[in-house]
């Protein structure tokens, strides 16, 4: 009997690179000169009903180069109303529908007694 012919090489075995030895490697500089941010908060409100031309004239007028920081950004202050106010939104949010469930299952079970 014949020894069966090797398989075909695909594509992946064709363009893998041989493994390299593990070497020090040095620490990649993160460069943001190729680096644009888009301030999509300054879009227009109606930039979806826009015309493509004029989506693409509002993404190049709130586009500029990234900038380095060299520490975090401080959050905007917020007035003490605004402040009252997330907190009654998350509030509202995250305990009303375990509030709900709460009295749902009390009366349930107070119910049937």
């Amino acid at each position: 009997p014949e020894a069966p012919a090797p398989a075909p090489t695909n594509d992946l075995e064709r363009t893998a690179t041989p493994p390299r030895a593990r070497t020090a490697r040095r620490a990649v500089q993160m460069t943001t000169s190729n680096v644009d941010v888009i301030r999509l908060w300054q879009l227009p409100d109606d930039f979806f009903a826009l015309e493509l031309d004029a989506q693409w004239r509002a993404i190049k007028a709130v586009t500029s180069p990234a900038q380095r920081l060299n520490a975090p950004r401080r959050p905007c202050p917020l007035s003490l109303r605004d402040e009252l106010l997330a907190l009654a939104f998350f509030a509202t949010t995250l305990v009303l529908p375990f509030a709900l469930g709460a009295a749902a299952v009390w009366a349930a079970v107070a119910g049937g007694t």
